[in-house]
């Protein structure tokens, strides 16, 4: 129903937020990698992007697998 009324893109974006909210209270020295070259738009954390960043951040190889699987 929210993805109806907000789009996917601004559900998804939602959802990032509010993860990194939840991780940086349980590891508040944390960066987020980015796959790409794009930052989402107002993003209050510590971040970098790094195009194919899968190939070059172990857990961000990690997440890809995971993320592969459970689709």
């Amino acid at each position: 129903e929210e993805i109806e009324v907000e789009g996917l893109g601004e559900v998804v974006r939602k959802m990032m937020f509010r993860l990194c909210k939840r991780a940086y209270q349980e590891f508040p020295k944390s960066l987020v990698v980015f796959d790409g070259t794009n930052t989402p738009h107002g993003f209050p954390y510590p971040c970098v992007t790094i195009p194919k960043a899968d190939s070059l951040v172990c857990a961000v190889s990690g997440a890809s697998v995971l993320a592969k699987v459970f689709r």
